[in-house]
């Protein structure tokens, strides 16, 4: 594969940038051990020995072995190096969410974002425990809100008018 073919490897099954510089810390070591201890073990295997995150394992077992094998000990630490100075070039989607998401809802927005936005496109996640019913990205300059403040404020006419209907239908009830 060519460094171009593993770094969109790479970004296709990452959905946020710590998830690219940590899936990029295990592959820096276990190509050390790989290379510098003899060690031939299966990725898979390694990480489990490594007590990886199951979703860390996964991700990176499925890369499979053409993605491995495009890597020798004279290489790997000059593109490891690469794909981590690449990054500050990677399109970047700030998302605020009021509290933090397990893996597999933020890999579900990622991959939204990757859908909708740039196949590229990395998350860079922030919590801001004032938004509430939602978030928030930012993406080129660009804010966009999907909060439920944002869609109160939206439909506020709306919502006071049902408010006032049912307030006129109780009262009438009571009388």
């Amino acid at each position: 594969m060519t460094p171009d073919q593993l770094r969109d490897t790479i970004i296709r099954s990452c959905h946020t940038k710590e998830d690219v510089l940590r899936r990029l810390a295990f592959l820096r070591n276990y190509l050390e051990y790989r290379y510098y201890k003899q060690g031939d073990m299966p990725i898979g295997e390694y990480l489990k020995d490594k007590n990886t995150k199951v979703n860390d394992s996964a991700v990176m077992s499925s890369w499979g072995d053409d993605f491995y094998q495009s890597f020798n000990k004279d290489n790997f630490y000059m593109l490891i190096t690469q794909f981590t100075e690449g990054l500050k070039d990677n399109p970047l989607v700030t998302v605020y969410m009021p509290v933090n998401l397990d893996t597999e809802v933020l890999d579900k927005i990622g991959s939204w974002f990757q859908d909708n936005l740039d196949k590229g496109v990395l998350m860079d996640i922030r919590i801001n425990p004032k938004i509430v019913g939602g978030c928030e990205f930012v993406w080129k300059g660009v804010s966009h809100h999907y909060t439920l403040e944002y869609f109160f404020a939206k439909k506020s006419d709306e919502i006071k008018n049902i408010i006032s209907d049912y307030a006129n239908t109780n009262k009438s009830n009571q009388t």
